[in-house]
């Protein structure tokens, strides 16, 4: 049945891998809704669940998962041996966003980085940072990069969550000349800078997918034991809450609003995180410093996180070697970002967005 809505529809798609896709929505989805669209967020798992509990009045779609499992180390690895699931889930991506485009009377569709999930006829948005794959050979990175943007420029246009030029927050990871349209939108975060008293010594912020995100819940929940601070874990996940858990001498949650999480944030001392691309947006708009742990294998955290620390802005260490004493002891060299509160570059793109459904 098709729905009819006296409000012009965008179909808002949103990867499902970690939270980072999903929270850097949020702010794009409250612009939209501002504007007076009727926003419908299509998605699946852990990143609709976190969606639907910031918008639990927007309708929602499931879209086709991905379902990549880390059978190996490194994510080029797990992206080749499930390369034919994932081209498979592409497809049918493709054929629900046309499917929901005629139930919705949809005019456009923005997606994060969903690259079956745009219209035939009408008006797309690929929102993605990593346009070039920095990985080791550079010939796998390249032939990678190639692949994704001949899915980039069946998009009407790509919208670069990044500043262009030598303020670049993604480095390397968001150039290419190969993209036919783009648009740098600036720093996207549904954080706000806020003045609050300090509560913890110590944030410990996990997401992404497992079992990544479980290993180093636990490594850093053994590392936790016995520090003489006081500490809050939000764990990024609704899986259950394993036994050793139950022993550390901090407040736990599971899944945080934006606003929660941006609270518990700024009434920290010090941060640890994945060095995901999302986290370091969400520090640049509130001036904060963070301890990054980039996610094993996973090459583009791994870049970001040596781009970030040769230029002086976070200090980072891969997982095997972490010690949190010591990420504590030497994080105090660095930097961080300096505070930035201006979305003049996203409220631009989205009034472009405007004017050109207006021409479809």
């Amino acid at each position: 049945m098709k729905h009819v809505s006296a409000q012009p529809v965008v179909l808002f798609a949103v990867l499902n891998w970690g939270l980072g896709h999903a929270s850097r929505s949020i702010p794009l989805i409250n612009s939209l809704l501002n504007k007076s669209f009727d926003v419908v967020i299509c998605s699946d798992g852990i990143a609709l669940d976190l969606l639907k509990k910031e918008f639990p009045n927007l309708k929602h779609e499931v879209l086709p998962g991905y379902n990549v499992s880390y059978k190996f180390e490194s994510i080029i690895q797990n992206i080749l041996w499930h390369f034919k699931d994932i081209l498979a889930a592409v497809a049918k991506e493709k054929k629900e966003i046309e499917r929901l485009k005629e139930k919705h009377n949809a005019l456009a569709v923005i997606s994060d980085n969903r690259y079956g999930c745009y219209f035939d006829e009408g008006y797309s948005v690929i929102m993605s940072h990593q346009l070039s794959i920095q990985t080791e050979p550079l010939w796998k990175g390249k032939f990678a990069s190639n692949i994704l943007n001949k899915y980039i420029n069946k998009f009407s246009i790509c919208w670069i969550p990044d500043f262009e030029g030598p303020e670049a927050l993604a480095g390397e990871l968001s150039k290419n000349k190969s993209i036919k349209n783009k648009n740098y939108i600036g720093c996207i975060s549904r954080f706000e800078s806020l003045t609050l008293e300090k509560k913890y010594d110590l944030a410990i912020v996990l997401s992404g997918p497992e079992p990544a995100r479980s290993n180093l819940e636990e490594l850093l929940t053994e590392q936790a034991k016995g520090l003489d601070q006081s500490m809050v874990l939000v764990r990024g996940t609704n899986l259950d809450r394993p036994d050793y858990l139950y022993n550390m001498n901090a407040e736990i949650f599971d899944l945080c609003l934006g606003t929660e999480l941006n609270e518990i944030i700024c009434q920290s001392q010090n941060v640890i995180c994945r060095s995901g691309y999302s986290s370091v947006m969400d520090f640049k708009k509130i001036g904060k410093k963070a301890i990054l742990i980039p996610t094993p294998g996973q090459t583009e955290q791994e870049y970001l996180a040596k781009y970030l620390m040769d230029a002086g802005i976070f200090y980072s260490t891969s997982q095997k070697d972490f010690s949190l004493l010591k990420a504590l002891a030497n994080s105090g060299q660095f930097n961080g970002f300096e505070l930035h509160v201006d979305d003049t570059l996203m409220e631009v793109a989205i009034e472009d967005l405007i004017n050109k459904i207006k021409l479809t």
